[in-house]
């Protein structure tokens, strides 16, 4: 009897010591795609969208530690892929009930600005991401915002499980 007794007190323990909530999806990684502004750029169709040739690259690389989002993300504005625009670094927190449903990115510093007048505070603030896995892929979709005025859309999806020293040796320029 004080081992059926001593067992469930030792199950009963355990249960509140472990957490409540897991994260069953790590998005460590590195997420690769387009963005656009408005419908000059992109249409959602269902769940998919249609990028005009206008559309730019994205490269987003994302740590995952718990709820704890951190990582970097650029941009070009040519299509020869030379040298991104801005390096930004961001972070987010998920969601405890629903970590992948909904979250934002938030940018936390610039690590590089190439961009032609240094206007990279202005350009980016913020992303909506919602996570999906579809088509034998990882993706992550949403809305992106700027400083002031209006933002547009972007799609990426997951190319490797890996971050490059960017995201674990961050220093930002502001």
């Amino acid at each position: 009897m004080k081992g059926i007794q001593l067992t469930l007190a030792l199950l009963f323990i355990l249960g509140i010591c472990i957490p409540k909530t897991s994260i069953s999806q790590d998005i460590t990684g590195t997420w690769e795609g387009y963005y656009g502004t408005g419908e000059y750029y992109s249409r959602a169709v269902g769940m998919k969208y249609l990028w005009d040739k206008d559309s730019l690259f994205l490269h987003m690389e994302l740590q995952q530690k718990g709820r704890k989002i951190s990582g970097i993300f650029y941009y070009y504005s040519d299509s020869n892929h030379e040298k991104p625009d801005v390096i930004y670094q961001v972070s987010g927190l998920l969601d405890k009930k629903d970590p992948l449903s909904f979250f934002r990115l938030i940018m936390s510093g610039v690590v590089q600005d190439n961009s032609s007048r240094k206007r990279s505070n202005l350009l980016f603030h913020s992303l909506e991401a919602t996570y999906r896995q579809a088509d034998n892929s990882e993706q992550l979709y949403g809305n992106w915002y700027p400083e002031k005025g209006n933002g547009g859309v972007y799609w990426v999806r997951k190319t490797s499980p890996a971050v490059s020293s960017l995201v674990s040796n961050k220093q930002p320029d502001n």
